[in-house]
């Protein structure tokens, strides 16, 4: 909802009764007013040359409205997941600004270092990935949108990220053999570079799962 509008909420029942359709009005709320700023945006930027199949490095950042503030002296809480993938989860502070989780040792740290009030940055390196996978990070931490209730403990948002796919190897060759036994075929008009041309032989390899 919008900050500082007025909101009003109605409810309407309709439902079929004995082949008619019959609607209630319940009739509309008390007003209700939205105070302070909207929920925070949450985007990931990689690190150039930090993001294969295996891998992604990079920062989250939380950018804040002019009224919101998430207070770094608790416990700022992210959320790595994907499907059938076991999550991973870490708590950050200023007191404790980074940290490596097992078995992947995937790190991650705060930014206590910047001044600007207007967003809060977390440095992401996250090892040992699944291939052509969606991962999600959600993050929850103390968070004052500026409504007089102070830093309260919410699920501040999610940002997803895709991993790549792993290119096919292929290899082309052929033997002597296989070129006589081909130049046999086309006839003696065919020359031998023809014959060991048609002769090639592609295998292709699938990729492996890292």
């Amino acid at each position: 909802m919008a900050p500082g509008e007025v909101y009003r909420f109605e409810v309407k029942m309709t439902f079929n009764d004995n082949e008619k359709t019959v609607s209630y009005d319940l009739g509309r709320s008390e007003e209700m007013k939205s105070e302070g700023d909207s929920m925070p945006k949450i985007t990931l930027t990689p690190d150039s040359g930090e993001v294969d199949y295996n891998k992604y490095a990079g920062s989250l950042r939380i950018a804040l409205g002019s009224q919101s503030r998430i207070d770094t002296t608790k416990a700022l809480k992210l959320e790595l997941s994907a499907d059938q993938i076991a999550d991973a989860s870490v708590e950050l502070t200023e007191s404790a600004p980074s940290a490596t989780v097992p078995p992947n040792n995937h790190t991650f740290e705060l930014d206590t270092i910047s001044t600007n009030t207007n967003y809060v940055d977390v440095h992401l390196d996250l090892k040992d990935l699944y291939k052509n996978t969606n991962y999600s990070i959600t993050v929850t931490g103390y968070l004052d949108v500026g409504d007089g209730n102070g830093a309260k403990k919410r699920t501040i948002g999610t940002v997803s990220f895709h991993t790549y796919d792993t290119a096919k190897l292929s290899a082309t060759w052929s033997t002597a053999a296989d070129a006589t036994e081909a130049a046999g075929a086309v006839g003696s008009a065919a020359t031998t570079s023809e014959a060991f041309w048609m002769s090639s032989k592609v295998f292709t390899y699938p990729s492996c799962r890292p």
